[in-house]
């Protein structure tokens, strides 16, 4: 969905540009040359600007929220699968009498991750070192 704000800043260049050829070139111009109501359109302009890309970089931001979140899921997603994918090949290699002890890791990747402890640990973290 295309808003009105995101319009705005791209249309606007070529809005002066008409505007400084029409007077500059016209017979009957409404601003003449050192084009003082084009300096107060300029002017507030610029304001209807800021407040827009503000506005742009916010939208931004949550959307790029909602894919950090979405990326979180299907991460954690991948890990559960993993795991118990390695759960079932510890068991093959159980079944097969194939010692897998002397390899920690292994061991450790077969363990559930406790996904609540991780988010309260990111969030103590968080509040412990706020942000410039």
């Amino acid at each position: 969905m295309v808003r009105w704000h995101d319009l705005f800043p791209d249309y606007s260049g070529g809005l002066i540009l008409l505007w400084l050829i029409w007077n500059a070139f016209a017979v009957r111009s409404f601003d003449p040359y050192p084009f003082p109501l084009l300096s107060a359109v300029l002017a507030l302009e610029a304001v209807f600007l800021t407040s827009f890309v503000l506005i742009r970089q916010n939208s931004m931001d949550r959307q790029s929220e909602r894919r950090n979140h979405l990326d979180l899921q299907i991460n954690l997603l991948a890990e559960k699968e993993a795991t118990s994918i390695l759960r079932a090949l510890s068991e093959i290699a159980k079944h097969f009498q194939i010692d897998l002890s002397t390899d920690a890791e292994s061991q450790e990747v077969t363990e559930d991750i406790a996904v609540e402890r991780i988010a309260s640990d990111l969030r103590s973290k968080e509040k412990a070192s706020p942000e410039l």
